[in-house]
């Protein structure tokens, strides 16, 4: 029996009339319906035409014939299936063989009722096929169903050569294109979320931040955030409200709005904001922020009188009676003028007419306490004033005034010039008063009493005396000053030889007792 295998003659006489019908007009010389290579067909393009999606055609094993098509005109730009048969050039009688047949859809849409039909050679003794075909006569036909695009399927057929010549198979294709429209349905939904700091003080700024995204599918429409301050927190330009048109959000989009607020006064503020949209889409978050404020109070205490030359110690206690933490918290006293600097506790350090503590934070309720000592330089009032200030705090002064006192120390020495001294001679008494304190010594009185046996001659010196009988009393000294010396010369007359005795007696305004002295002397 004469069999026939791959003819090329009944092969491409069957795709060239095809490829003929579509474009013959624009059929190449050389590169039309015709094997290149004995081996491979390549079909025409139309000039002019946007190239179909390029297509990789399946490289043929050494020593097979592959013929290709495109179905229905045979030109790429057109083509919906792509068809491809593969087998042996050479097989021996009785030799079993394959050949495959590759199916893909080029179109870009989906086929449905995909099916392929082999015109069985009677030369050609079927063994089987993967996937199985269904058998009418000489034809076999596998139902390949729906190929979506740039799918492909691949068939294979065995089977034995029953005589010598060749065996010619054709193959169809046959399909239902589908045309589609495709609507989208999308559910766009929004997301909100804000942060702000769970505290702050009431003299920082309040960063609010607010994110609103599209979590669902599609674009939201005519987006809007709004959120109302509550009271006592305002916007940096003193807006009492947050109000922000933000357009559309696509799918997976977020938008930030950050705004910085303001807090008035301490308190708890809760912060409410909405994005909404298009389509009733709505979303809620809330941040809620505690403003503190720290409030130092200061108390201080100190001695009401001091000398002049003594040391005092003052106390100074600052207190946080606020709720939030006074950070850098510092004490500065200012030293009065009429006080020198002596000494400080917990580090305290005298600078340029101040002593300062630098105490860190103080936590709410907590409280510390530092001394300082002063030495009393000269009299007066000393008023002694403290500042406790701190971060967010408003200055805290706090008092304490001494009275610097001075106090006169008199001394008062009497001699006699000569001694011993003749009868009917002069001797002078020389009354020095030395104010050794530390105040002026006012109004200073000073009186010389004489004995039987002188007789008072004349005085001298810082006041003048009126004798009063046996006494020299002098008008008073208005004030001798601290360190000062006051000086008065009593001269007298010797009567009578004896153990005479002078005395002077002092008193002032600052003495509650008299002050006596006696000097002796010889009269012979």
């Amino acid at each position: 029996m004469k069999t026939t295998f791959f003819s090329k003659t009944a092969v491409v006489a069957l795709i060239t009339a095809v490829v003929l019908s579509g474009c013959a007009s624009t059929k190449k010389s050389t590169e039309g319906s015709y094997y290149k290579g004995g081996a491979d067909l390549d079909v025409c393009m139309c000039e002019g035409k946007k190239p179909h999606p390029e297509h990789k055609p399946v490289v043929a094993p050494a020593g097979s014939n592959r013929v290709a098509f495109y179905y229905p005109c045979g030109k790429k730009e057109c083509s919906v299936l792509y068809v491809e048969k593969i087998a042996p050039k050479i097989v021996q009688v009785g030799e079993s063989f394959s050949y495959q047949i590759i199916v893909t859809n080029v179109l870009g849409a989906k086929l449905t009722d995909v099916v392929l039909t082999d015109v069985v050679d009677s030369g050609f003794k079927v063994s089987s096929s993967n996937p199985s075909a269904t058998s009418a006569g000489s034809n076999l036909s596998w139902d390949l169903g729906t190929l979506m695009p740039n799918e492909t399927k691949e068939v294979s057929v065995s089977g034995t050569a029953s005589g010598t010549g060749t065996i010619t198979n054709c193959i169809k294709a046959t399909y239902t294109p589908m045309v589609c429209v495709v609507t989208q349905v999308v559910q766009p939904n929004l997301g909100l979320s804000s942060t702000a700091p769970a505290e702050i003080l009431k003299c920082d700024k309040l960063p609010l931040t607010l994110v609103v995204k599209n979590t669902g599918s599609g674009f939201a429409q005519n987006v809007k955030v709004t959120a109302p301050l509550p009271e006592g927190l305002t916007t940096v330009d003193g807006q009492n409200s947050i109000s922000e048109s933000l357009g559309s959000l696509d799918t997976g989009e977020a938008r930030t709005i950050s705004k910085t607020l303001v807090p008035s006064k301490p308190g708890t503020y809760t912060v409410k904001a909405k994005a909404e949209a298009s389509g009733n889409l709505m979303s809620q978050s809330e941040t809620t922020t505690v403003v503190r404020q720290p409030i130092l109070s200061l108390a201080k205490t100190g001695p009401e009188e001091l000398y002049i030359g003594r040391t005092g110690e003052y106390s100074i206690t600052v207190k946080n009676t606020g709720d939030g933490v006074a950070a850098n918290t510092v004490i500065q006293d200012v030293i009065p003028s009429n006080m020198a600097f002596v000494s400080a506790s917990n580090g305290g350090k005298a600078v340029t007419g101040k002593v300062q503590w630098d105490l860190g934070s103080l936590a709410p309720n907590a409280s510390e306490t530092v001394t300082m000592k002063l030495n009393a330089v000269s009299q007066g009032s000393a008023k002694n004033t403290a500042v406790a200030f701190a971060e967010c705090s408003a200055d805290a002064p706090a008092s304490a005034v001494t009275e610097v006192k001075g106090i006169p120390a008199i001394l008062m020495e009497v001699i006699d010039v000569d001694d011993p001294v003749e009868i009917g001679a002069e001797t002078t008494y020389v009354i020095t008063i030395t104010n050794q304190g530390s105040a002026p010594a006012t109004n200073v009185k000073i009186i010389g009493v004489l004995e039987e046996n002188t007789e008072y001659v004349s005085s001298s010196g810082e006041s003048t005396a009126e004798l009063k009988g046996k006494e020299v009393e002098f008008a008073p000294i208005p004030s001798i000053p601290a360190k000062g010396v006051a000086t008065l010369k009593v001269q007298v007359k010797a009567l009578k030889a004896g153990d005479t005795r002078f005395k002077v007696k002092l008193n002032s305004d600052q003495l509650t007792r008299t002050v006596e002295e006696t000097e002796s002397t010889t009269m012979y």
